[in-house]
């Protein structure tokens, strides 16, 4: 999922908890899911985006941050 659609176009700051929400759900990422996600991107940082809209949208679970480069 690009961090792109997790940020407001103008304001460049993620979304609010309850929109961050609504977009993993229509991605298929369940709330209530325990299986660990596994978040990755070519450097971390993008991964890490992702981390930190998942906790404000309330998806709790295990993650983990792969931070070696695809590059």
């Amino acid at each position: 999922m690009p961090f792109s659609e997790l940020v407001d176009p103008v304001t460049k700051k993620l979304r609010s908890g309850e929109e961050l929400g609504k977009i993993f759900l229509s991605k298929g990422v369940d709330p209530s899911d325990e299986v660990e996600k596994k978040l990755m991107c070519g450097t971390g940082v993008t991964a890490a985006v992702i981390e930190s809209a998942l906790q404000l949208a309330g998806f709790g679970g295990k993650k983990k941050i792969y931070d070696g480069s695809w590059t």
